[in-house]
């Protein structure tokens, strides 16, 4: 699974910390996938944001991952984007507000976009 040429691949403490904090929130075989996935020559292929839970520990919060630069992880509450949020910078954090703004603004859209993605598809598998 997690071997040590994979540690030696990432390039930076933030790559560390941002990887054993998803580790703290996925399984080992779904770290294991996102790892792999996330080596160079995938790196383009991740989505902009990734959306992640911790159920049993958290189960009133949400993790959306902004996988761009500049990357971070956007606490928030699952009835609420807005409410509780607190931002985890994996990169810098930017000093221009708009970008900061920006970056929120398309993470509230992802997020109730997908809510309303699985709203669909709940209300899909009820109806069959």
């Amino acid at each position: 699974m997690l071997s040590e040429r994979n540690l030696h691949e990432m390039t930076s403490l933030k790559d560390v910390i941002f990887f054993v904090f998803l580790l703290s929130l996925l399984s080992l075989e779904d770290f294991y996938v996102y790892l792999c996935l996330s080596s160079y020559k995938t790196k383009n292929m991740l989505p902009k944001f990734l959306l992640a839970d911790n159920s049993q520990e958290l189960p009133d919060t949400l993790f959306i991952i902004h996988t761009k630069d500049p990357r971070c992880i956007i606490e928030c509450d699952v009835e609420d984007f807005n409410s509780s949020q607190t931002v985890y910078w994996l990169d810098e954090e930017p000093k221009e507000k708009e970008l900061v703004e920006d970056v929120m603004d398309e993470a509230e859209t992802f997020y109730n976009d997908e809510l309303e993605s699985q709203e669909d598809l709940y209300d899909e598998e009820f109806d069959d």
